[in-house]
């Protein structure tokens, strides 16, 4: 009888060893094939990231191409607008615009030394905002004026200028130094009316035309001044 007893103990022992070797198989069984399910969600996660990276490069070089292409068209836009600026602006000038033509009356100066300039507006749009600043100057004969140094007064001018419309400014001589006498009164001088006009367009740009003429009396002849001629 206790034979029996100890062989159904071997027995049982036995049965629950291998019942133990069996789930500790499966639990590795199990825990591999978490391991492997693990993996497949991790590669497919990295599959989803390249996924998102590839599609935010795309993005981003998306926005770049559409901001290159919106700074293009603010310079076709801004380049449009200057040249419609050009093409449709005013233009005030000395009458007439080439000084080397002649002064065809629109210079004149008189013996007491005050000037009288004719302006006009020869561009495609009326000169608004229209200021003056001018003056007349005498130098000895063979000399030239200091342009940057000689002060200018400021002229009354019309405030706007019609498309074709001339003006007839008068200038006042400034200077009536004992010097500058002497030199009228002995005829051996050079006279220069220069000055600058400042205007604007429809679109408030500001424009600048800066002239200069000089006169010779004594030898009677008329000539531009080689370096601040008329020009915006």
């Amino acid at each position: 009888m206790s034979d029996k007893i100890g062989l159904a103990g071997v027995i049982i022992a036995v049965f629950s060893s291998g019942i133990a070797q069996w789930n500790q198989v499966q639990n590795g069984r199990d825990t591999a094939n978490a391991l492997k399910s693990m993996a497949k969600i991790a590669k497919a996660s990295q599959g989803q990231q390249a996924a998102l990276d590839r599609q935010a490069k795309a993005t981003l070089a998306a926005l770049r191409s559409a901001q290159v292409s919106a700074n293009a068209a603010t310079r076709q836009a801004a380049t449009a607008e200057a040249s419609l600026h050009q093409s449709e602006r005013p233009y005030v000038s000395i009458v007439p615009n080439v000084f080397y033509k002649g002064l065809d009356q629109s210079l004149s100066i008189d013996d007491a030394g005050n000037a009288t300039v004719t302006i006009q507006n020869v561009g495609r749009s009326t000169a608004m905002q229209a200021r003056m600043l001018a003056n007349v100057a005498i130098t000895p004969l063979g000399t030239y004026l200091d342009i940057g140094r000689t002060a200018m007064l400021k002229i009354p001018l019309s405030e706007s200028i019609a498309i074709g419309n001339t003006v007839t400014i008068s200038i006042p001589r400034s200077n009536t130094s004992a010097k500058e006498n002497e030199l009228r009164s002995n005829g051996k001088f050079r006279s220069f009316v220069f000055g600058k006009i400042s205007y604007s367009d429809a679109f408030l740009q500001r424009y600048e035309t800066k002239f200069c003429y000089s006169f010779d009396k004594a030898g009677g002849t008329e000539t531009a001044c080689p370096f601040y001629n008329n020009g915006t």
